[in-house]
């Protein structure tokens, strides 16, 4: 089974995600790498890094070869350290020239800075990486927000786009988030959202 393209997925072919004790449970036989048996719905957070361990040792083969489980694995929950890997992985390819602009992207002058940095402390105002005004969360916040809407003029900036950079940002680096949020917004059409 192959991934749908974001043409192929409409609100009609979305389901409601299955509770965990109706996901079918990736077994040793179903992953080509030797993974823990996963019983029961109640699994320890050290079996679940385990099999999400094993399946990262050989991504690629294992989504080609194993969707459903991958899937089904997703659903269950991505264990909180991995997260951001996974969650790079799901976007899809990395993208060395993207990566390469956005230094450059953060040093520009931005038309949108002023109204970006006065929306800041309206992000995630009591998690502790946003918290603190002109701290570590709300710089990386900024440059992020800034180098896209340089990068994507048309789309510019939305106040609700920062809720998903910083997200992304609780579980990777800033030029990983970039990249994966220029993925979001272009192959799964988010920045239609914001146009």
């Amino acid at each position: 089974e192959t991934l749908p393209t974001s043409s192929e997925i409409n609100s009609s072919s979305i389901s409601t995600p299955p509770t965990s004790s109706t996901l079918p449970v990736p077994t040793t036989s179903t992953l080509p790498h030797p993974v823990p048996t996963i019983t029961t719905s109640e699994t320890s957070e050290e079996e679940l890094l385990s099999v999400w361990s094993n399946l990262l040792k050989n991504w690629e083969e294992n989504v080609k070869k194993n969707f459903k489980n991958v899937r089904n694995l997703v659903r269950r929950g991505i264990p909180d350290p991995l997260r951001g890997m996974v969650w790079q992985l799901l976007a899809g390819p990395h993208d060395e020239e993207l990566k390469k602009k956005y230094p450059l992207l953060i040093i520009e002058s931005c038309p949108f800075e002023k109204q970006i940095k006065r929306d800041l402390d309206r992000t995630f105002p009591e998690h502790s990486f946003f918290k603190d005004r002109d701290g570590l969360g709300q710089e990386s916040l900024l440059s992020v927000m800034k180098a896209y809407s340089l990068y994507d003029r048309e789309v510019g900036y939305c106040q609700g786009s920062l809720f998903i950079a910083g997200l992304l940002l609780m579980h990777m680096p800033e030029e990983e988030t970039f990249c994966v949020f220029v993925h979001l917004m272009n192959h799964y059409k988010l920045r239609e959202l914001y146009k």
